[in-house]
């Protein structure tokens, strides 16, 4: 039986993470509308193999940002909470400083090489973009996570709506002012995010309560040994994980590189288009699910209530699911309409990769879920070991299946990576103290819902931007409403949704 103090604080942590979600939400809303948007006018102004090209740069930069500023990024984010309820925020602010420092060396190292041999690939104008960006997206990535953690989710929201306006206006202006040239997209992206780190670094300095100008004297609680003792520490926890986002990466972008070697830029246009909006709307409902999450598990845990954090990471699941049935299903159903809206004719034929590629995020945002049980035990090393046999298998297949049968095969080999890493971080979490217990039941009755609202609502015989629109808007009434009375009667009654099995 679960007692009723451990019911209340359960409830409580579901209430704020919704509460959290909605804020995300709107942090998440902004962006996929102008990544929306960028695709509309961008895919009209550049040729398949001109955006193929820029894709290409973009799948160079964004990897080579994760592996400069991750490895002091999630260690930040993980311990915020810990060194707050402890009282050793001093130690905190501290290591910040050191963190930060030593991602800024190593991004400028990182962006110079890229300077140096992207100018022959790329042009002048375009590997200079490419490695301001590198260094402004490294500190942004370092710093950001302390918004969540903080359970700031307002400034989260204005930092990641700002980026992603500034990102897309300046492109625009820029590409209107002069040409349409790959090499402005960048700028827009450099000079968007070089912006908004000023806001970013005030933010955070409020949170870590670290006065301008301050300087560290050393004191009991700022002993070189015990500074050491926590610096190894967090790097020890975050160095599997810039391991772990590099592979995350690579299972993201990895076939681009594929279809770029066998099918060319123009390929890579194609399925990158598709692929890029498919991720906008996948984030739309993951990234509000995930970062609300993530201060809530983390606090809960720095706290010792392990029984609570593993019922609420269970039922966090389940409405996960909730959301990412519903969004296969609903891209199944209007799909097309939506390729038509947004992408220029000549890049609608990637179309054929969306759902495949949806499916496998909703697998891979389920999966960042349940490593969480994996991240508190601070068994990271495991989750690396996951997504390089994952990333492996995504290259591997990649090889064997693209120059057979296309970008459709990618999409594929996607899904199948995917899913491979949500199965093995499922397997490893039964060994430590919070499993991810997954409520098949829960989620088996989600996902007939899904389905049911979709056979339903694909017999209206309605065309056009309008019919999908009706569709669209009946299949979510039909599909949140079902599944949310299913859940809300289960929550009432003893079951898997009611007791820690």
């Amino acid at each position: 039986m679960v007692s009723l103090d451990s019911t209340i604080l359960t409830q409580k942590a579901l209430r704020r993470f919704g509460v959290d979600a909605i804020g995300y939400l709107v942090a998440k809303l902004i962006p996929a509308l102008t990544g929306f948007l960028s695709a509309f006018i961008f895919t009209r102004l550049f040729s398949p193999e001109d955006y193929g090209t820029y894709s290409l740069i973009v799948a160079i930069v964004t990897p080579a940002t994760i592996l400069v500023a991750e490895w002091g990024a999630q260690p930040l984010g993980r311990f915020f909470s810990e060194f707050h309820v402890t009282g050793h925020g001093e130690v905190y602010r501290t290591l910040l400083k050191r963190l930060a420092k030593s991602v800024l060396l190593v991004a400028v190292v990182v962006a110079t090489i890229m300077l140096v041999y992207g100018r022959q690939a790329w042009g002048a104008r375009a590997s200079v973009a490419a490695a301001l960006w590198l260094i402004v997206e490294s500190l942004g990535h370092v710093l950001v996570p302390i918004l969540p953690a903080s359970l700031d989710a307002q400034s989260y929201r204005l930092y990641e709506v700002g980026r992603s306006v500034l990102k897309l206006s300046l492109s625009v202006l820029l590409v209107w002012a002069f040409q349409p040239a790959i090499d402005l997209l960048l700028w827009g992206s450099a000079l968007g995010a070089s912006i908004m780190t000023v806001p970013l670094l005030e933010r955070v300095r409020a949170h870590v309560r670290l006065p301008r100008g301050e300087v560290e004297r050393p004191s009991f609680a700022l002993s070189q040994h015990e500074i050491r003792k926590q610096f190894g520490r967090f790097v020890g926890y975050g160095l599997p994980m810039m391991g772990w986002f590099f592979s995350s990466q690579l299972l993201a972008v990895g076939d681009r590189y594929v279809i770029s070697i066998f099918l060319g830029s123009q390929a890579v246009g194609l399925y990158s288009a598709t692929y890029n909006v498919v991720s906008g709307i996948s984030g739309l409902l993951s990234g509000p699910v995930t970062f609300a999450a993530f201060p809530i598990i983390m606090r809960m845990w720095a706290e010792g209530q392990i029984v609570e954090t593993r019922r609420v990471l269970s039922e966090m699941t389940v409405w996960y699911f909730l959301l990412g049935f519903g969004l296969i299903a609903g891209l199944a159903l209007v799909g097309q309409d939506l390729a038509a809206m947004i992408l220029g004719p000549s890049f609608r034929p990637g179309w054929v990769i969306a759902l495949p590629v949806v499916t496998g995020m909703v697998f891979w945002n389920a999966s960042i879920l349940g490593h969480k049980s994996l991240e508190l035990s601070e068994q990271t090393k495991l989750m690396l070991v996951a997504a390089l046999a994952a990333a492996t298998f995504n290259v591997a297949a990649n090889l064997l299946v693209v120059p057979l049968y296309g970008i459709e095969a990618a999409a594929f080999t996607t899904l199948s990576s995917y899913a491979l890493y949500a199965v093995v971080i499922w397997i490893l979490s039964r060994r430590t103290a919070v499993p991810w217990d997954i409520p098949w039941k829960a989620v088996g009755v989600v996902l007939v819902v899904a389905v049911g609202s979709f056979g339903v609502t694909k017999i209206l015989l309605i065309e056009g931007v309008w019919g999908a629109i009706l569709k669209g808007s009946a299949f979510t009434v039909l599909h949140l409403g079902l599944s949310v009375a299913y859940l809300g009667h289960a929550r009432r009654k003893p079951g898997p949704l009611r007791r820690n099995r």
